[in-house]
């Protein structure tokens, strides 16, 4: 079940990535760029492995899962789950990874609450942050810079090719493989699981028409909301 839930994240991740650059990309014509990627790219891979690979994922589940379904899960499991990702999301302040932080934080949301173990969770987003801050940057390094800038010629690049060097391109193409044969086999399971999530009626269930207003419409929740959302809006223009 874990490797399962793990290979159903992979789909979620790249839809919310994608959402994420195409409405980053049409609010400012173009002009944003993504301060993580520039970040995790400038940066030595033991550092990204250790911050992001490893420390984040630790801090973040102990937070956003722990230490709020927790508390919440017993005013109703779903409302507990969607709180946890909205906040999570919220916390990274960058639309571009908005999308894909709340898709994963359903997701990890959902195993926490089935569990009751944060190991869980926390795996899983290692395994994830290690994929894109460590693996992903070290195969792009494979490749020739000129090949991802375009100002390799056509005739160089044949002759890359007959030489039998293609500047990593064989380890970016095996790696894509790899990932698309994961997302394919992430949207099957989720098409096919998709009857098999289990919520169960919590002890203190809030009724349907109070929800809402009772989770976000609070003054914490108002303020939280109000400073992330200003200060993603701030990151995406600046």
């Amino acid at each position: 079940e874990f490797i399962q839930i793990f290979v159903m994240c992979i789909p979620v991740m790249f839809l919310g990535n994608m959402i994420g650059n195409i409405l980053s990309a049409g609010a400012t014509d173009g002009q944003a760029t993504n301060r993580i990627n520039d970040v995790i790219l400038g940066s030595d891979w033991r550092v990204n492995a250790l911050f992001i690979g490893l420390l984040a994922p630790v801090c973040e589940e102990w937070i956003f899962r722990k230490e709020i379904i927790s508390r919440l899960r017993r005013y109703g499991e779903k409302t507990a789950i969607m709180f946890s990702a909205l906040a999570f999301a919220l916390f990274h302040m960058n639309v571009f990874q908005f999308f894909y932080a709340f898709g994963l934080g359903l997701m990890f949301g959902y195993v926490y609450t089935r569990t009751s173990r944060l190991r869980y969770s926390v795996a899983m987003h290692m395994l994830i942050n290690l994929n894109g801050s460590v693996l992903a940057p070290l195969v792009i390094q494979q490749i020739d810079p000129r090949i991802l800038d375009g100002t390799v010629s056509e005739a160089e690049i044949m002759r890359m090719a007959e030489a039998g060097n293609m500047g990593g391109m064989g380890i970016m193409m095996l790696y894509g493989t790899v990932m698309l044969g994961l997302c394919i086999a992430g949207i099957v399971l989720l098409i096919t699981k998709r009857k098999s999530w289990e919520f169960y009626l919590a002890p203190e269930e809030l009724p349907a028409g109070l929800k809402i207003r009772t989770a976000y419409a609070n003054p914490g929740v108002i303020a939280y909301l109000l400073l992330t959302v200003m200060l993603t809006g701030w990151m995406l223009f600046a």
